[in-house]
């Protein structure tokens, strides 16, 4: 009840405080329009667009209805365009205020200039709008219709993943999940090599919501990680904190309550800076699940109660933006109404041409620098994959290469074997006659060459048997691909000790049993990530397959050994 009515008097004063500032905006208001009313089309839809990136909306609308009501040069083609691009734009402003039907009657007024001045360049924006908004009145056929004419009109590589993305979530809300997931692909695709953002971002994540729905968890895993690997790289914090409570959940539902715990609080951590009070509620209520499954039945009610606060704060919350978006859709009418009476005669003053020359030859500078510190960027960015793909070329064609030689191998030490016997049995010969000749019971010290490793010693002959039967055990991926496989286990099948092994392995190769095995598992892995059909994996189900205990340890050897990342491998290989 306190809580309640802290909240009832904050939208009390909240609401007294907002006649105060709806008498402001109408002063406000009166001034802009004396002031913009003579101001060109061009310049005042640039005017807009800087107040609606600095999130003043109310300016923005007052300059675009100043533009879309004016009638001066409206007869004429760049004029409509801009008038065009006003109404789009102001469209989206209403629809951010949840005031659809204003929205969709300017950008059903920007369809009908499109269409009569054939503006095709800009015609899928309009259509793309048109189809959010049918989207919000939960009206999927208008909506899935528009999206689609939206696509094919769309002269935008960009602008068509956006598309594809919206109608993905529309294919979601009809439960079309497969559907879902090839647009989705489809749109990060494009997205992809046009521009990495926020869309991007969110179709990266829809995706691994889709896998989630699906019950396909590593794959789910993968995109979540590729989405917040973009949003931290672009420090987008309040997407982070949505996919680390998407994680988190994702875990939950795998039964790993220490890593969806662990999840959770980095997610909790940026929700609480950034009040993220969704993500929050969200995180609080799965900290409720956990504990509850765990038998923790006393933390699993303060959590809940703290999900529970939450909850009804944002629902009070709520309630209030409806009412100043009410309130804002009622002042844009009054001051689109003011606007549409008066007759726009004169433009405003130009600006010096001295001022102009100045600001293209500072803009013309800045482009040009820009522009060569790109091209020498994706120059030195080219030479370097290029590099990355000769290495990978190169484990590609060394995996193949001993796929081949394999059964020559194998023909090889048997042809060897049969020469070791020879001479082994002509040197017990010879040791045979000299005991006769001397008739004495010590052995001969001619014969087979000693050599020491520490305290070790083994003939010749016995390591050339002993690395052949080694070789013959890691033929076997099982074998080396068990994570618990050691120097012990490998003595035992080849009946012999580790410390012979261990020697046999050093003085052949020149490295230690681990690097030795490493190599075999990162080129059995080499193996698997060049097949198409297992790319589809994430690269910790692959560390898992040929014997790693972890991601980071796999990542870190296969750099070692092969010169790149998992990561790059794969897209190199599927690219070629």
């Amino acid at each position: 009840m306190k809580r309640v009515g802290i909240l009832l008097v904050f939208i009390f004063f909240g609401g007294g405080f907002s006649v105060a500032k709806s008498m402001d905006t109408q002063e406000v208001s009166s001034a802009m329009i004396e002031k913009y009313q003579k101001t060109p089309m061009w310049q005042l839809l640039g005017i807009a667009d800087a107040f609606l990136s600095k999130g003043a909306n109310d300016s923005a609308m007052i300059c675009y209805s100043l533009i879309y009501n004016s009638r001066m040069n409206q007869e004429d083609t760049s004029s409509k365009k801009i008038v065009c691009k006003a109404l789009n734009r102001a469209s989206n402003i209403y629809f951010y205020h949840c005031d659809y039907k204003s929205s969709i009657q300017l950008l059903l007024m920007a369809l009908q200039i499109c269409d009569e001045i054939g503006y095709k360049e800009y015609v899928a924006s309009v259509y793309n709008n048109i189809g959010s908004v049918y989207f919000q009145f939960k009206d999927n056929k208008k909506a899935k219709k528009y999206y689609e004419l939206s696509n094919k009109n769309s002269h935008n590589a960009y602008f068509s993943g956006v598309v594809l993305n919206n109608l993905a979530l529309l294919a979601c809300r009809e439960n079309k999940l497969d559907s879902a997931l090839i647009l989705y692909k489809k749109a990060c695709r494009i997205i992809e090599k046009e521009v990495l953002d926020s869309v991007y971002n969110e179709t990266l994540n829809n995706i691994g919501n889709v896998y989630y729905t699906l019950g396909h968890y590593d794959s789910a895993f993968f995109y979540y990680c590729k989405a917040l690997d973009n949003a931290r790289k672009f420090k987008m914090a309040s997407k982070e904190a949505y996919i680390l409570s998407d994680i988190g959940r994702l875990y939950y539902h795998r039964h790993k309550y220490d890593s969806a715990d662990y999840y959770l609080k980095m997610g909790n951590k940026i929700a609480i800076q950034y009040k993220l009070y969704s993500v929050l509620a969200n995180n609080y209520l799965s900290f409720s699940e956990i504990q509850e499954s765990q038998g923790n039945i006393s933390q699993a009610l303060a959590y809940y109660k703290k999900y529970d606060i939450i909850k009804d704060s944002l629902f009070n919350s709520s309630k209030y933006a409806s009412i100043q978006e009410l309130e804002f859709s009622y002042n844009m009418t009054k001051i689109d109404k003011k606007i549409q009476k008066l007759n726009v005669e004169q433009e405003i003053k130009e600006r010096t041409i001295a001022m102009q020359k100045r600001l293209q030859l500072v803009t013309s500078l800045a482009v040009l620098a820009l522009s060569a510190l790109l091209v020498l960027m994706y120059r030195k960015n080219k030479n370097l994959n290029q590099a990355y793909n000769k290495l990978v070329v190169k484990n590609v064609e060394i995996v193949n290469f001993e796929a081949k030689m394999q059964f020559m191998q194998v023909e090889y030490e048997y042809k060897l074997r049969q020469k070791d016997l020879k001479i082994e049995q002509v040197q017990q010969e010879q040791v045979q006659v000299q005991q006769e000749q001397e008739n004495t019971s010590e052995l001969s010290k001619e014969g087979s060459t000693f050599v020491k490793y520490k305290d070790i010693q083994i003939g010749d002959i016995s390591k050339k048997e002993l690395l052949s039967d080694i070789l013959k055990v890691m033929r076997d991926k099982t074998i080396y691909c068990d994570p618990e496989f050691s120097v012990l286990k490998l003595a035992d099948k080849v009946n012999s000790n580790s410390s012979y092994v261990s020697y046999t392995i050093n003085n052949t190769f020149g490295k230690n049993f681990r690097s030795f095995i490493n190599d075999y598992r990162i080129k059995e892995a080499c193996r698997i990530l060049a097949e198409e059909d297992m790319q589809k994996y994430a690269i910790e189900s692959i560390a898992i397959m040929v014997g790693f205990k972890s991601k980071s340890a796999f990542n870190t050897i296969f750099k070692e050994v092969t010169g790149v990342t998992p990561s790059f491998y794969i897209k190199s290989v599927s690219q070629r």
